[in-house]
């Protein structure tokens, strides 16, 4: 016969089940003794993951006839009485369950490591478990040749000139912590970083250091260096994307054709959730603007966002009413002066207050608070996308007249 067993404290306890459960074995007539390893429990067991002690028994018979049969007995010990302690794997951070580990137990993740009790582990291991579903769609990754890269980086077949054949004022960066990426003067230069440009670089993010048309100074250096911050410290692919399309929107207004003449007022350095992403504005030559463009910055594949369960137009991106919610929202006091300008009254009431018996309300705009405008605003999004060689470039809407 042979027996293994899991351990089981008291043994008092577990003589008494092993009792009870020969006596039913033989019951159904199964020969087998008593307590074959004796009072104390088999060295070398352990307890399995719902919290039972188990052993096994198999025993051969001779029945009556002299035919042999072969019959198997389970004893099941439960002792939920006694207490687990947890243990963390100082190796891979693993967390198991054991009754003490003052004589090293093996880590259950198979990393080889041994577990003592010095590793004991006091909080909970569910702290940071999530035991609510939401209501959001997963969002994956998309993928970009190579699984992992970047989605928003330019394509693979173009990405792989930037290491012997760059295009004109590009320059490939394979190591994000040299002096060639982190010095003073590529820090006034506009840098992008992306996972697996080259997927075959040995650093798992490789850049692009690209130079400006004309130097970046004040508002707008301040952006840029927001981005290129953005895309190194970046933790999912989402991030990236964004900050791509505030690059190629910057670009658009600073170095374009479209608006030319237009300063930087708000940008990726101070701009942050799901408000407006950029507001430029065109100097009256007496210290104000005449003109106001609110600019929404999208990454490579993305569109206008639309919000059904906001009011009517204000879930539309880049919709009127929704510039002016966003407008009335800023904590800067740049959204009262760009309000104030085009002749709306600074912090115009809620419109809709706690909407839809939610607990966000709405601005809007209404005949009362519209006074004599002395500048215009315009909207306008830009879309990144990458040209051969590759070079940042982007698509443009047609511009839309908010008040003017």
């Amino acid at each position: 016969m042979s027996s293994s067993a899991r351990i089981a404290y008291p043994a008092f306890r577990v003589e008494a089940s092993r009792r009870r459960g020969v006596e039913a074995s033989r019951r159904r007539g199964v020969e087998e003794p008593l307590s074959p390893g004796g009072r104390d429990p088999p060295s070398g067991a352990r307890r399995d993951p719902a919290q039972h002690w188990s052993t096994t028994s198999t025993t051969s018979t001779t029945r009556a006839n002299g035919d042999a049969a072969f019959s198997m007995a389970t004893i099941l010990f439960e002792f939920s009485h006694v207490p687990m302690g947890w243990f963390r794997c100082p190796n891979c951070l693993n967390l198991q369950q054991a009754e003490s580990a003052y004589t090293g137990i093996p880590c259950d993740n198979n990393c080889g490591q041994t577990i003592f009790q010095g590793n004991a582990f006091y909080g909970s291991p569910y702290q940071h478990a999530k035991f609510a579903a939401d209501n959001k769609r997963a969002r994956g990754n998309r993928i970009n040749a190579v699984r992992g890269r970047s989605a928003s980086a330019p394509p693979q077949t173009e990405a792989n000139n930037l290491v012997n054949n760059p295009p004109h004022g590009t320059a490939y960066c394979p190591d994000l912590t040299a002096n060639a990426w982190k010095g003073p003067v590529p820090k006034t230069k506009i840098r992008l970083a992306y996972k697996g440009l080259i997927p075959a670089a040995p650093s798992p993010a490789q850049g692009m250091v690209i130079d400006p048309p004309h130097a970046l100074g004040g508002k707008l250096l301040a952006h840029f260096q927001a981005v290129t911050a953005a895309m190194v410290a970046c933790v999912n692919d989402r991030a990236e994307t964004e900050a791509t399309g505030e690059a190629a929107a910057a670009c658009a207004m600073a170095f374009g054709t479209t608006y030319p003449g237009y300063q930087m007022l708000w940008g990726f350095d101070t701009h942050a959730g799901s408000g407006i992403d950029q507001i430029w504005g065109h100097p009256d030559g007496a210290g104000g603007y005449d003109e106001y463009v609110i600019v929404e910055a999208k990454g490579v594949g993305q569109t206008l966002k639309k919000n059904p369960h906001a009011p009517p137009n204000v879930g539309d991106q880049m919709s009127r009413e929704w510039v002016i919610d966003r407008l009335s929202r800023m904590l800067d006091p740049l959204g009262a002066r760009v309000l104030n300008d085009v002749g709306l009254t600074t912090h115009q009431p809620v419109a809709w207050q706690n909407y839809g018996a939610a607990s966000k309300s709405y601005y809007a705009v209404n005949q009362n608070n519209h006074g004599p405008a002395d500048s215009k605003l315009y909207g306008v999004v830009f879309t990144a996308k990458w040209n051969a060689g590759p070079k940042l470039s982007w698509t443009v809407s047609n511009n839309v007249t908010y008040y003017g």
